[in-house]
Formats: structure tokens, sequence, C-alpha cells
């Protein structure tokens, strides 16, 4: 008995099939339905998923996306090697496809940009400034509270006191 949750993805020959006992598959790349006893060999396409970008994930959402561009032949458009123009076409699916991978709010901001260079600049800006500001924030409190330590002579209440100023 075969299983059902698999009926989507392999077909399975009928009886009268003259004897096939190889299931058809589904081939992503063009949903066409192949034997794979008679099928020529080709090279397989890959389908990649594009991540969101988060207010939290920007360095790995950033590591991804070049990855992804990079192996469809975009990644070009935003690091364009010196000497070597930029294809016009490549840049607006590279823009297309950084659209794809940002949210709602984010891109009605960098919607106006009109090279894939300029939206990932305006994004590397955006978070990588914001990253910045954070470690500068979080330097700032661990001086303070390193700075809250209990001197000698210091009585309970002073030092109470002091910690509880702390936000």
């Amino acid at each position: 008995m075969r299983s059902n949750h698999l009926r989507g993805i392999i077909q399975y020959p009928r009886e009268s099939d003259q004897g096939l006992c190889m299931p058809k598959y589904l081939r992503f790349n063009n949903m066409s339905v192949v034997n794979p006893a008679v099928a020529p060999k080709e090279s397989s396409s890959v389908s990649l998923q594009i991540p969101t970008l988060t207010a939290t994930n920007y360095t790995t959402w950033s590591i991804m996306m070049e990855a992804i561009m990079d192996a469809q032949g975009l990644w070009e458009t935003v690091e364009t090697p010196p000497g070597m123009a930029v294809d016009e076409k490549k840049s607006k699916t590279a823009r297309a496809f950084l659209f794809q991978a940002i949210p709602e709010d984010v891109l009605l901001q960098v919607a106006k940009k009109k090279t894939a260079k300029d939206v990932w600049e305006s994004l590397k800006l955006r978070y990588l400034g914001a990253d910045r500001v954070q470690k500068a924030r979080l330097h700032t409190l661990k001086s303070e509270f390193e700075a809250l330590r209990m001197k000698e002579g210091e009585s309970i209440d002073e030092y109470a006191g002091k910690l509880s100023v702390v936000k």
C-alpha cells in the first residue's frame, strides 16, 4: 500500500503502463512529469527561499541574501567589480529580490531607490547604524554598572540609593 502523503510529488504508474515499475517524478523546474527511466539527464534547478528581514536578523539576513544573489548572478549589481558596468536588467531583478525580502514598512522607505546597490546601502545604513548605536549604549551601560560597585566606607543605604536610580 502506498502512502498518500507522497501522491503530490510522485505519480505511480498504472498497472496498464506496460509493466513499468519506476514511479514518475514531478520535476520542479518546469513541473512536467518525467519518467526517470526514459528521461535524458539534465542539470536540475534549485529553488532558493528568500529570507525575510526582521528588526533583529540583519547580519544573518545579509549573509544569506548575498549568497542567494551571488548564486543567481545578481550580486555584481550590489558590489560591482572595478571597471565593470552594471547590467541594468540584472540590477532591476536584484532590486526585486531585495523588495521580496523586506517587510512592508521598510519597503515603503526604500521604494524610491532605483538600483539594487542603493537599496542595499540604504538597508545597511539603517540596520548597521542602529547596531552601532546599540553597541555604544551597551558600552555606556556596562561602564555605569561597573561604577556601581559598593565603595569602602559606603553604607548599605547609600549603595541601595545608587541602585534604585538605575533604569
